[in-house]
């Protein structure tokens, strides 16, 4: 592995143990429910919470004040996953059974809302500091502008179909749907460190261009990309009917006799190498993984620039870097 790499998955594995040593002091497992909620707040990239802390130690040289926000971010994700696969009826996420499909409809349900109403405990935290009163409520309102923007996202993802959906309208469903969590919880990071409105928006433009740069690297991934590293089957979003922007993008701009293969091979649960082959060939030929490369890599150029207003630090070459990460990973 080249050694700048390595270098930056361990100063990022560093933060995301910050927030498991978090969790595990608050004793986030519930007496109720307790093997769910374990379940559901093991695992993950801890990204979300990872921005809170970055863009709190590059305003104020320090990531700790924004723990709790972060780790508020992150339970509202966990709790967004658990609805997600209840509404999907998906039986497995990161290769290990839903919560949904383990424990049952019910106590999914119940435990999403424990994870949701422990958001408002994590920001109770902050009477302990001397966190004034407007950068609160610039907390509270982050929290649920983004938080409700997620559910308008995940609304579209599920009333837009895959065949007829236009780039613009994909772009949309991404920015909310995962986009728009990543902004707030960098902007509250930077609120807890004393960042300007200015600066607080700007890390937030940035969380959201991350999240949408990142999502679309996803889609090329899922096309492209090798099964054995990923750990999971090439064509999913196919299988499930879900939006890739390289499907989208070839049904507009290759022949007719392929797009009815694209369209006959949707949703169908089982495919052949030749299938992959097939599509691979399709969407390479129609020009739809140099436009997802190309708008990737675009993204993050200006996902980069929201951080001029950074001093130079650690923590800012680690979210510059993020932004490199996100559009060359292979998994």
């Amino acid at each position: 592995m080249d050694t700048a790499l390595s270098d930056l998955n361990v100063r990022i594995a560093s933060y995301a143990q910050k927030v498991d040593r978090y969790i595990d002091r608050q004793s986030m497992i519930y007496p109720f429910l307790q093997n769910a909620t374990k379940r559901a707040l093991q695992g993950g990239k801890r990204i979300r919470p990872i921005l809170s802390l970055l863009s709190c130690e590059a305003v104020l040289g320090d990531a700790e004040p924004a723990l709790p926000i972060a780790i508020a971010y992150e339970l509202a994700h966990s709790s967004s996953l658990i609805q997600d696969d209840i509404v999907d009826s998906s039986d497995r996420r990161r290769g290990m059974p839903t919560i949904y499909s383990q424990f049952g409809l019910g106590p999914a349900l119940l435990t999403s809302d424990m994870l949701i109403f422990d958001i408002f405990l994590q920001v109770v935290e902050y009477k302990k500091s001397k966190l004034d009163g407007n950068r609160l409520y610039a907390l509270l309102s982050l929290l649920g502008e983004s938080a409700k923007a997620t559910a308008i996202g995940e609304y579209l993802d599920q009333t837009l179909s895959l065949t007829t959906a236009r780039l613009e309208q994909y772009i949309q469903m991404v920015k909310l749907k995962t986009g728009c969590l990543l902004g707030g919880a960098a902007a509250s990071g930077a609120v807890v460190g004393g960042a300007s409105e200015n600066l607080s928006k700007a890390l937030q433009r940035f969380g959201e261009g991350f999240g949408t740069a990142y999502q679309i690297r996803d889609d090329y991934l899922d096309v492209m990309g090798d099964a054995s590293i990923l750990g999971k089957p090439i064509l999913t979003d196919l299988r499930n009917s879900s939006k890739n922007i390289l499907v989208i993008h070839a049904l507009s701009n290759t022949s007719s006799k392929r797009r009815d293969f694209l369209l006959g091979i949707i949703g169908r649960r089982m495919y052949t190498d030749s299938d992959v082959s097939e599509v691979r060939r399709i969407v390479t030929e129609a020009g739809s993984v140099d436009y997802a490369s190309e708008l990737a890599a675009s993204t993050a150029v200006q996902t980069r620039g929201q951080l001029t207003g950074l001093p130079e630090s650690n923590a800012k070459g680690i979210l510059e870097s993020l932004t490199y990460m996100a559009v060359n990973r292979v998994s």
